[in-house]
């Protein structure tokens, strides 16, 4: 744990003791030595006019020791009166504070230090008071112990640089004896400036170096400009302090763990109504804190927040040890002697922390991003700002001392929480923010008996936004508990509320997210459960009641709908078996002695006890609990000896997957046909016609089906409307003839479009598919009407399969190949110019699937299925005769039946599934083919499929056509 007591400093003997060696340095400043007309340093002006110094290099010499205290330290420039005003150009000052060769030394070189109360500095740069003005430009101030010291009146530098152990001190000016603030403000205005300042010795300045400090009222704005700093505070305001920075850039590096207050460093630090704005820059540190604010005991005359705000500007705090921002209870002088640390006894009221961020990102990767002891902090994002830490808070304190708020608006928080002895954290999320949960994976060396794996909240509201469980790695699942049980309502939802957890091998052991509720519920959050990474079917039973986990628990009020899940279902461990939200309302929970009656009392008697997280809620009559368990969807047959068989639902898109390979198979199988006619026009072409030149061709064809499966639901059977439409377009060469054998050959390409419909199936959708093939074909016909037609086609296909509660579940595509061999002899009946055409094919298919990944988190493998299909029939056609030899008209009509040669075939998606069977089915149908002229002929076909089996398709289907002979 971190310690709670921190050996700091008051801030009131602070405010004193900076400034107490000023009347000193005033004196000398109106000692009646002015050096207003020279043209060297010392530069001491308060004749209130205007002066103006001019290119020079200059170094600083002691002219005290640190047992004289009341000598005076040297100093560059210093303006005093209003009015007198000192412009300095292009000048150089090198002070005293070079750090010594001899690192073993330090202590021999003591430049700031308090001394009885009294602060001891060897020399500063500027000095400021009585509203004088000095204006540096283009200048550079080195090793310096004090750059500025403005008391009452305006420092201003532009360009140049600073290095020094303090930068900047500025505070408005007061009588000594009277703490009442005169009407003399101190302002320190910095454009473009570079400032370096190294604690080399902190162990002996403590909490007196830093970039600038600046308290009681006074102001300091600095624009551009870069600063980096090595063991001390960066900023720090007190007392109605204002800092302003527009596009600066911050380093610390924080290498001694003694810094500031006796825990680090910071880069910006608060205290008695300070304020700082930072916009517009960057800021890093390394082992420190991003934001510290110290809460004091109120007083009337400053504010009750101490406020820091981070405007488009980004904030990096690195280290095990580091905070983002740290809210810490100060110690009023004397307070100590009244009570313990961390206890805010009687009435009074204490100030509160506040720091805003606006379009800006603090990141702290390996520490804690908000920290509080023992005081009251308030944390606004908004405008799509970030927070984001190994942890993201931790409390120190009791109910009454610690608390942390975080409203987040467009806005997104990163990291667990860890709430000490009852301190209370409230979390309100809207307008699409979200909480990741994170475990953590830096320790400090303070904390390391802290749990990474549960966070804990005092009250939740979430609109329109969304908490997220981080995925699990080694560290296996989180825990979110919500509510003291002191409370009532805890968990507020509003509009879009979403929940995001993980699960998987849901069995004894409870592997998945949980979120845990002490207190009522109001308002209805979409679940969504996400399967883990890594998770294996192995870690599953098939046993029924091992499909089920508690996954949310409400020891308070709630609804039956207070939690579902998104979409209606999910699915876990790589499979496609549906999960669904249920939820089991009890007055009690199923803990302790009367656990027995109270399971009689539940609303499901399934919920295993085991799995209960949640402690006994009392006996009293009124209190409620809720249980909120996946549970597996199964489906039931109501038909034949199936009747009692149960198995699990799968998703919707199963139902696609499951019927594509056939739906596949059936436009190949109408491709084939088509492209057969095209040797088939040619046989009934003039041979006149075919001993020509090439001819090209193009056609269209498509059709209605149904397809029926020939297994039963049980057996993830699934029917299916298909549409196919396709064009084709190819080439024959002229015909080849050698003695009584005629050979045909030519090639063809086809664009098809097909979709998917299954049937009966809640939730699918109609699915479209792109294919595109090419093929080359052949025909060898004897003169005695033998022939012998041969195809091989090859081509692609993808398209996306749908659901309407997925939109998109995943890309498919494939590769087909096919191959047929159809042989037939025409026979002709002179007497009635009848031509009848009997048919014998066998069609080969095979389907190369790419693999994929559906959006439910499991594998689609749908292999290489095969299919052989037996093709047997023929036509009889009549031609018409013309009155010209190259005009001629056939009319046919054809009957066939295919049967599929199939053996059983599956596919995978985590488990493996059987697809149904083609089936077997009869084919009629009619056509015509008219040869308008020598050169060009139509040709079109309808023809009717009804399935023989339980399996195959049933529905029309017509083709149409060209050919012309070049």
């Amino acid at each position: 744990m971190i310690p709670v007591v921190r050996s700091h400093i008051c801030l009131c003997a602070l405010a004193t003791s900076l400034f107490s060696f000023l009347p000193n340095v005033s004196a000398s400043v109106n000692d009646g030595s002015s050096q207003c007309n020279g043209h060297g340093i010392p530069y001491k002006c308060d004749d209130g006019k205007t002066h103006i110094l001019e290119s020079g290099s200059y170094w600083l010499k002691p002219e005290s020791s640190e047992d004289d205290k009341d000598a005076t330290p040297p100093f560059a420039i210093a303006a005093a009166q209003e009015g007198t005003i000192v412009y300095a150009n292009n000048m150089e000052v090198i002070g005293t504070a070079k750090p010594p060769a001899d690192p073993g030394e330090s202590r021999n070189f003591r430049h700031l230090y308090l001394d009885d109360g009294v602060l001891v500095s060897k020399d500063y740069g500027v000095f400021v008071e009585n509203n004088g003005k000095v204006v540096l430009s283009n200048s550079t101030l080195r090793d310096m112990v004090v750059g500025f010291m403005v008391y009452g009146g305006t420092a201003e530098m532009n360009g140049g640089a600073l290095e020094a152990k303090v930068g900047v001190l500025a505070t408005t000016e007061y009588e000594p004896e009277k703490p009442v603030i005169l009407n003399r403000k101190a302002s320190v205005i910095l454009n473009n400036v570079k400032i370096k300042i190294e604690n080399y010795q902190p162990e002996l300045t403590d909490y007196l170096s830093a970039a600038a400090k600046i308290i009681e009222g006074a102001s300091f704005k600095m624009m551009g400009g870069a600063i980096d700093v090595v063991n001390a505070d960066v900023f720090y305001t007190s007392y109605a302090g204002r800092v302003a920075l527009d596009g600066v850039a911050i380093t610390l590096n924080c290498k001694s763990e003694d810094g500031p207050y006796g825990g680090g460093c910071a880069v910006f630090s608060v205290a008695r109504g300070g304020t700082i704005d930072f916009k517009n820059g960057n800021a890093g540190g390394i082992n420190s804190d991003g934001v510290l604010i110290e809460n004091l005991m109120m007083k009337d005359e400053y504010s009750d927040f101490n406020k820091v705000s981070i405007e488009n500007s980004t904030l990096t705090i690195k280290g095990d040890e580091a905070h983002g921002i740290h809210f810490f209870l100060g110690e009023e002088e004397g307070l100590l002697e009244s009570r313990s640390y961390g206890v805010q006894g009687g009435n009074d009221e204490y100030e509160k922390g506040l720091v805003i961020l606006k379009r800006a990102s603090l990141a702290v990767p390996d520490g804690i991003a908000i920290y509080n002891e023992w005081t009251s902090g308030y944390v606004e994002l908004s405008q799509g700002s970030d927070i984001s830490g190994d942890l993201l808070l931790m409390l120190v304190g009791n109910s009454g001392d610690s608390f942390v708020s975080i409203r987040a608006d467009a806005s997104s928080l990163k990291g667990g929480i860890y709430s000490d002895n009852g301190a209370r954290a409230e979390l309100s999320l809207s307008n699409n923010s979200t909480w990741t949960l994170t475990q953590r994976r830096h320790a400090g060396s303070r904390d390391q008996d802290l749990s990474g794996s549960e966070s804990f909240v005092s009250l939740v509201t979430l609109s329109d936004s969304s908490i997220i469980f981080e995925l699990p790695a080694s560290n296996g699942y989180q825990i979110l508990s919500i509510g003291k049980g002191d409370e009532k309502s805890v968990y507020i939802a509003e509009g879009d509320a979403r929940l995001y957890l993980n699960a998987g091998g849901l069995r004894g052991d409870q592997r998945s997210d949980r979120l845990l509720i002490y207190g009522d519920v109001w308002g209805t959050t979409k679940v969504y459960v996400r399967a883990a990474p890594g998770d294996s079917r192995g870690n599953m039973n098939d046993g029924e009641n091992d499909e089920s986990a508690s996954i949310i628990q409400v020891a308070g009020r709630a609804k039956e709908d207070s939690f579902i899940l998104g979409g209606g279902y999910t699915t876990l461990n790589g499979s496609p078996y549906q999960y669904r939200l249920h939820a089991y309302g009890t007055r009690f929970s199923l803990e302790g002695e009367r656990g027995a009656e109270r399971k009689r009392r539940s609303l499901s008697a399934d919920i295993d006890e085991q799995q209960l997280l949640l402690v006994d809620v009392g006996d009293q009559d009124g209190e409620e609990f809720w249980d909120f368990r996946l549970e597996n969807e199964y489906v039931k047959s109501s038909s034949g000896s199936h009747s009692e068989a149960k198995v699990r639902a799968v998703v919707p898109q199963v139902s696609t997957y499951l019927l594509l390979p056939n739906a596949v198979f059936h436009s190949g199988l109408m491709d084939v046909s088509n492209q057969n006619k095209q040797a088939e026009a040619m046989r009934a072409a003039p041979q006149e016609f075919l001993n020509k030149r090439t001819s090209f061709f193009t056609n269209a064809y498509g059709g209605r089906q149904r397809y029926a499966s020939d297994l039963s639901k049980v057996e993830y059977g699934y029917g299916g409307d298909i549409h196919y439409d396709a064009a084709e377009a190819g080439i024959s060469l002229k015909a080849v003839e050698s003695g009584s054998v005629v050979g045909f050959f030519g090639a063809m390409g086809t664009y098809g479009k097909f979709s998917l419909q299954p049937e009966d199936v809640e939730g699918s959708k109609k699915s479209k598919f792109e294919k595109w093939s090419a093929a080359v074909y052949g025909s060898l016909q004897h003169n005695t009407g033998l022939y012998v037609n041969g195809l091989l086609s090859y081509g692609l296909f993808e398209g996306d399969v749908s659901t309407d509660a997925r939109g998109k579940t995943a890309s498919i595509k494939g590769k087909p190949l096919s191959a047929s061999l159809t042989s037939g002899k025409a026979f002709a009946v002179e007497s009635e110019g009848l031509v009848f055409d009997p048919q014998v094919q066998l069609i080969y298919q095979r389907i190369f699937f790419d693999k994929a990944r559906d959006i439910d988190n499991f594998d689609i493998d749908m292999g290489q299925p095969e299919q052989w299909t037996m093709r047997v029939g023929g036509r009889l056609s009549k031609r018409l005769m013309t009155n010209s030899a190259s005009h001629s008209v056939s009319l046919y009509g054809k009957l066939y039946v295919s049967n599929d040669l199939h053996n059983k075939q599956f596919v995978s998606f985590g488990d493996d599934f059987q697809l149904g069977a083609l089936g077997s089915s009869l084919e009629a149908g009619a056509g015509v083919h008219a040869q308008l002229s020598s050169k060009f002929a139509l040709y079109g076909d309808l023809s009717y499929q009804h399935k023989l089996t339980s399996a195959g398709f049933s529905g029309t289907s017509f083709s149409g056509g060209m050919r012309y002979r070049f």
